[in-house]
Parts: C-alpha cells; structure tokens; sequence
C-alpha cells in the first residue's frame, strides 16, 4: 500500500511542469534600469523565479527569465507590454 502511494505522489508530480523563458532586452544599460524592470516584472507575481541582469552595458542589452509555478503559463503579451510601458524592448 505505500509503494502505491509513493507510485501516486511521483505520477502527480512529475506531471507538474514549470514554464521557462528566457529573453534579451534591448535598452538596458545600466543597474538602475535592471532594478526598475525587476520591480515591474516580478513584483507581485506568481514566478518561482523573475530575474533580470544586464549582460552587456555597452550594447544595452539585458536578459529576462522567467519560471512559473506548477503548470502555469507565462502571458508574454503582458510580459512584453511591461517592459515596453518602461521603454526597454524584448529582442527576437
């Protein structure tokens, strides 16, 4: 009966899958604006994991990633109308 159980638990785990997404920004040239999309992107959201670093200054260019909890899905539409509201552009 535990081995059931324990059969149960992995099945209803492993069928749990965390969205990832991982995006350039464009216009990020300094800490100052890593902070500020850091503040508008992940503040107050359900992310496991919202980090922005700046990964080349010279160039402007930052990185977004985003991870969900459980089965949630990532709204890009409104991920991107953030950062745009703040003046920084997603690169494709």
């Amino acid at each position: 009966m535990k081995l059931l159980g324990i059969a149960i638990a992995f099945l209803f785990v492993s069928s749990v899958h965390a969205e990832t997404k991982v995006v350039k920004l464009g216009k990020v040239h300094c800490q100052d604006c890593v902070a500020t999309l850091k503040e508008k992107v992940c503040t107050g959201t359900d992310y496991q994991t919202c980090e922005v670093k700046l990964i080349n200054k010279k160039k402007e260019i930052g990185e977004l990633k985003l991870v969900t909890k459980g089965d949630a899905k990532i709204d890009m539409t409104k991920v991107s109308k953030i950062v745009e509201d703040e003046g920084y552009t997603i690169k494709k």
